[in-house]
């Protein structure tokens, strides 16, 4: 019995990031003087939705790769460190992603709305910091609610 290599499909996120790399190299010289007003407002519209989605893939990522530990054998001590280096950003910048990529697994509503791009990452990060902000029994009354909502049980 001989071996030999499966072609597997490319993942549907891998095929869209290399395509959406290849369409920004495409348009980034692109002179931008001949859009009509309209265009020019729509389009900000719609690229500032976009990034929120395209962010919103970034964190859900970042935190699959932290806890599948797919950058262990890069030597980082973490996704958010591989990434920080990689991209060359500010660790603590990447940390603070990686934080907030975790803490979003928590909150399904907030997730789904920042992949919808009705939520940008700024305005999650506000979000999370006041949730932070509240006080426990608070916290669990809302968590219980969110629960209830979902068809779980109560905690």
């Amino acid at each position: 019995m001989s071996s030999s290599v499966v072609d597997l499909p490319q993942h549907p996120v891998v095929e869209f990031a290399e395509r959406l790399s290849r369409r920004l190299d495409g348009v980034s010289e692109v002179p931008l003087m001949s859009m009509a007003p309209e265009q020019k407002r729509s389009t900000l519209l719609s690229l500032a939705r976009s990034r929120a989605q395209l962010e919103a893939l970034q964190l859900r990522l970042l935190a699959e790769a932290e806890q599948s530990e797919a950058t262990v054998d890069t030597g980082a001590r973490s996704a958010a460190d591989w990434v920080a280096i990689e991209t060359r950003q500010v660790r603590r910048d990447a940390r603070s992603d990686l934080h907030l990529a975790e803490k979003l697994e928590g909150h399904e509503v907030l997730s789904e709305a920042m992949g919808r791009g009705c939520v940008n990452v700024g305005q999650a990060r506000a979000i999370m910091a006041a949730l932070d902000k509240l006080p426990p029994h608070r916290r669990v009354r809302r968590e219980r609610r969110a629960a209830r909502s979902r068809g779980g049980p109560p905690r």
